[in-house]
């Protein structure tokens, strides 16, 4: 007989919001781990989830004209799960800083033991304008004040070097679209994966960095760009639209 699972969303004593999840095949890629696409799209969407069940889901917020758009993102990894591995992610807002608001990720497996951490910042964006929203001016919801330390790289600006290779070039559909009307975060992901040279495909990074820059849309070409710099065993992806940078990923190995 087979035994019933269910999976919970709760927020814990800190008010950090919890969800269980297992990981299935199609989430995975050739190495049967978690896909780098997939992390930001779990990510991304638990931290939507949060917002909805306080209140805030984003048709609210689009109606009050602010929608949050993924700025930079931090991870940390000590590993990435497996297909049918039983997961748990908690979210958490931090203060803001600066322009931009603070979201941090704590994913362990079932039985408490870490797999990664992430640290990232976020826009608050008036839908129509796409002009940037002080936090100041974001007070629908309490300021956070909880915070825990972030043991890896902090979410600064990625430079890559001269020496980058067009390795691709892409048009954006529209099955890559979201709600926001441009390319979601996560097909960033995917491209970027795509992009690594064939030696790292298959090894797991213990820290990966990304930068938001410009927002891509439908039917615009993008190129990819890679740059291998083998003495620091890192690799930066670049994805551009007529020379303006929209996307940057760093690898470090």
């Amino acid at each position: 007989m087979i035994e019933e699972k269910n999976f919970r969303e709760y927020f814990d004593e800190n008010g950090c919001f919890c969800r269980e999840s297992r990981l299935y095949f199609g989430q995975c890629t050739g190495n049967n781990k978690m896909s780098l696409q997939e992390i930001l799209l779990f990510t991304s969407d638990t931290a939507v989830e949060d917002y909805y069940l306080r209140g805030l889901s984003w048709g609210f917020l689009y109606e009050r004209g602010f929608v949050i758009m993924l700025a930079r993102l931090s991870l940390a990894i000590e590993r990435l799960p497996s297909a049918n591995e039983e997961i748990l992610l908690r979210t958490w807002e931090e203060a803001p800083q600066g322009l931009q608001l603070t979201r941090s990720y704590h994913m362990t497996t079932a039985e408490g033991k870490t797999l990664l951490r992430g640290h990232s910042t976020w826009l608050v964006v008036n839908p129509e304008t796409r002009r940037i929203i002080k936090p100041d001016q974001f007070t629908i919801r309490p300021v956070p004040t909880y915070s825990e330390p972030f043991p890896g790289i902090p979410c600064g600006k990625i430079t890559p070097p001269d020496n980058a290779t067009l390795v691709d070039e892409r048009r954006i559909g529209w099955s890559e679209m979201d709600g926001n009307r441009h390319m979601n975060n996560s097909r960033y992901g995917a491209y970027a994966s795509d992009c690594l040279p064939e030696k790292w495909r298959e090894e797991t990074p213990k820290n990966i960095r990304f930068n938001f820059s410009k927002e891509a849309v439908l039917g615009e070409k993008v190129q990819l760009y890679c740059s291998e710099i083998e003495e620091k065993k890192q690799v930066i992806i670049t994805i551009k639209q007529d020379n303006v940078t929209c996307f940057e990923a760093e690898f470090s190995y």
